[in-house]
Parts: structure tokens; sequence; C-alpha cells
């Protein structure tokens, strides 16, 4: 745990997530796209930020928008950049923030912290005329609902000089704050909002790496980008635009029109490695937006994102004989507490073993096809020696079943 240093990019346990419908900007099929841009050997990429302290409602917005592209892939109408975005990299705990949350427990751990934040200190004068007005008005809600009349007595940090006395207020402030964050979210709250005594803001705060957290209340995440120029050039090859994008250079002779045409003809020969660009990254984002079609995956992985998670094939037996191979994640006793619900004789678990993902459990299907209890059912008709094969790892390794 420590605070991310200035100078440093946030380059480790990068998530990345690529717009994979960015031909449709350009009004371009995915291969005639992939045509235009086929000699471009690296992206121009920067270091953003992104703020969650909400003194500015369009900041609210930009989170929101984060939330959208993370979660749908998604990055029509964008207000992170304003240049042509292929890809952005997060940190993955941030990352994960935005996915595992919807929309509206982002905006409820956010405004309980702005809460909490203007509870603790003393500056309620300046955060009446620093915060976003709609902000406040949610912050003043939230007060009247979740802090008794007397907070600022209660919770207030400031000019206390005694270190046991403000621990012991600020202890007993912070237990209100994750009493109702878990009463009004569902949940503790993440670590970068776990403090709501300060910003934060300075080296001497323990935040952590991972979240690529920055002072003054900012995530750092890259965006990897096409300038409105490269745009024009390699993907439009448009001359009709790139002489109104250099309109006062013509004009005044600074430019001709030779050196326009000039400039698209040379589009093919562009590879766009100039000092700001990133080979890897456009490397990611090509070799994702090249699988799209295939994969329907629009964050980077060379290995697929499989049905589900590792998990468990089973055989469970009723007294009729009939054997049911199936697939969980859960424990054997949750497992069968919810086939005997819908089955009238007892069901018993002759064994189980562990296995890559669902897939194993087709494979299985397929295999003893003709010993289906029921067209399409889950239940067969196994021999013991069936049963003793399944559960054998060395006849499921010879039968490549994982």
């Amino acid at each position: 745990m420590r605070t991310i240093l200035k100078e440093e990019h946030p380059t480790i346990n990068l998530e990345i997530v690529i717009d994979p419908f960015i031909n449709d900007q350009a009004k371009l099929s995915r291969t005639d796209f992939l045509n235009r841009i086929s000699n471009v050997k690296g992206i121009r990429t920067r270091e953003s930020k992104i703020s969650f302290y909400l003194d500015d409602i369009k900041k609210l917005s930009r989170l929101e928008n984060m939330h959208k592209i993370v979660n749908t892939g998604n990055f029509k109408g964008q207000t992170i950049s304003q240049d042509n975005l292929f890809a952005i990299g997060l940190p993955r705990k941030l990352f994960l923030w935005f996915k595992n949350i919807t929309a509206a427990t982002l905006h409820r751990q956010l405004l309980l912290w702005h809460t909490a934040y203007y509870a603790f200190n003393s500056f309620q004068e300046f955060a009446d005329e620093e915060f976003d007005p709609l902000i406040l008005s949610e912050v003043k809600e939230l007060l009247r609902q979740f802090y008794p009349d007397n907070y600022k007595a209660k919770f207030n940090l400031d000019n206390i000089d005694d270190d046991n006395e403000y621990k012991t207020k600020r202890d007993v402030g912070l237990k209100h704050y994750y009493e109702i964050f878990e009463k009004y979210t569902g949940s503790l709250p993440p670590d970068f909002l776990k403090n709501c005594c300060s910003q934060p803001s300075s080296t001497s705060e323990e935040n952590d790496y991972d979240w690529g957290l920055f002072p003054n209340c900012q995530f750092s995440i890259l965006t990897s980008y096409f300038n409105i120029l490269d745009w024009i050039i390699i993907v439009e090859r448009s001359k009709d635009k790139l002489k109104e994008f250099h309109k006062s250079s013509l004009e005044n002779k600074r430019m001709t029109r030779k050196e326009i045409d000039q400039m698209i003809a040379d589009a093919d020969n562009d590879t766009l490695q100039r000092a700001e660009s990133d080979s890897e990254m456009w490397q990611k984002w090509k070799y994702t937006f090249q699988n799209y079609e295939t994969r329907k995956e629009f964050t980077y992985s060379i290995i697929p994102k499989e049905e589900s998670k590792v998990g468990y094939v089973y055989l469970n037996q009723d007294e009729t004989g009939a054997t049911k191979i199936g697939w969980t994640t859960k424990t054997g006793t949750e497992r069968i507490s919810g086939i005997q619900t819908g089955n009238p004789t007892k069901v018993t678990e002759l064994g189980r073993f562990s296995a890559s993902n669902s897939k194993t459990e087709k494979v299985l299907h397929k295999l003893f096809e003709r010993k289906r209890a029921r067209e399409g059912g889950e239940w067969f008709w196994l021999t013991e020696k069936d049963i003793e094969n399944i559960l054998d790892r060395d006849w499921r390794m010879s039968n490549n079943i994982f």
C-alpha cells in the first residue's frame, strides 16, 4: 500500500478495454477499416486522469461513461477524451470496481463518501461553494437522513490537538460511516473510499497503487487514441476535411494544396510511430478488434473467456438407478439439496471431480448420448463400469476429458 507517485504510470496490472465498433465512426466495414490502418505500428497513448471528487457534475458523467465502457464496450458518446479513443487501460482494482457494481451503486458509494467527508470537516462554507449544486443537494439530503442534528460537534475533527481524543472521535465517526454505508449500499466502502476524514491527496496517505490513485481524488488511466489529423488522413482519407482543417494556413499561403494532396498520398506509409505512441497498446487493441466477431470480447485477453468458472462434474443417482451427470460450482451438500427438491426418490451423490469448465459436462453427455434416460436430459442409464470410468482420473485423461 502506497501512494502512486506523479512521475509513475499505472503500467502494471492493467485491464485493456477496446472500442470494438470504432469503424462505425468512419462508416467503414471492419475489413475496410483494418485495411486503412494496416501499416500503423503504434497508437498515441497518454496518461489521463478521472476524478471522483464531485465539484463538477461533469465528473460524475465521466465516471458513468467509464462504467458503461467497462461493462458494455460501448464507447459511443464517450466523454473521456476529445480524440478518437481506441482503447483505455485501467488498473485492475479500478476496472473491477466499475465491472462489479451497478451505476446506481456507484452513485450511492460516491455520494456517501462526499457526505461523510462533509460531516468530518469544518469546511462546509467552502464546500457549499465548491461542490456542484446538484451534488451538494444530495449530500445535504443524506446528512438529514443518516446523520444526527449535532453531527458537526460529534464527528468534526478539526482543531483537536490531543492524539488520543482525535483517534477516539475519528473511530466513532468511521464506525458510523461504515454502518450507514453498508445500510445504504449493501456493502462496505471500496478501499479508496474507506478514509472519509481527509482527501487522499498527499504522500502521507497509504493509498493502493493498484487503484492508480493520484493526489486530489484522481485515478490515473491510459488512453490510446488517434488525434483529429490521424483520423482524417489515415482513416477517412478526406482531402476536403484536411483542407478545412488547414483552411487558415492555405489562405495565408503557409501551406499549399499540393502539400494537402501529399499528406493523403502518404497515408499508406504512415506507421504512426510518434514519441508518444505505444506499440503494445496498439497490438492489444488490434488483436481484440480483429477477434471481436468470433469472441464477442471487448476486453483484451489472449485466453478466451470461458462459459463458467472452474467447478465440478458430479454424478448423482436416484433410487430408480438413473444417474445424473451435472455441473456445479457449489458444494456437494448444496447441489444435492437442489436436485432432491425436484425428485420424489432419494438422491445420492456417487462422486465428483474438478473440471476446467462446464463444457466438460457436455462432453460426457455426448459420449453417453445413447444411454440418456430421456432425449435432451441430464439423466442416464449408466453401468457400474461407466460410473467407475467417469470418476477415474486416468480414464478421463486418456479420453481428453478435462
